[in-house]
C-alpha cells in the first residue's frame, strides 16, 4: 500500500513528467535519425551523378578518340593513292 504514503499531486506529476521527458527526447532523436538519413541518400545520389557524368564525359573522349584515328587512317589511305597516281604516270 505504498501508493497511500505519496500525495495524490506528487503521484501525478511524477508519472507525467517521466513521459513528457522521454516522448520529446524519442521525437528529437527519431528527428535527427531521419535528417542523417536524409543527407547520406543526398550524399549518395550526389555521388551517382558525378560518377555517370564522369563516365558519360569519358565515353565521349574515348569516342572522339576514335575518330581522329579514323581521320588519320583516311588522309593516310587518300595520300597513299595520290603517291602511287604520280609514280604511275
Amino acid at each position: 500500500m505504498r501508493s497511500k504514503r505519496i500525495c495524490r499531486g506528487k503521484r501525478r506529476k511524477r508519472g507525467r513528467r517521466r513521459t513528457r521527458r522521454g516522448g520529446r527526447r524519442r521525437m528529437r532523436e527519431e528527428k535527427e535519425k531521419d535528417e542523417k538519413k536524409e543527407q547520406e541518400e543526398n550524399r549518395l545520389e550526389k555521388e551517382r551523378k558525378n560518377r555517370l557524368r564522369k563516365e558519360d564525359w569519358q565515353e565521349e573522349k574515348e569516342r572522339e578518340k576514335k575518330e581522329k584515328q579514323e581521320e588519320k587512317l583516311e588522309r593516310r589511305k587518300v595520300t597513299r593513292k595520290i603517291k602511287t597516281r604520280q609514280f604511275a604516270q
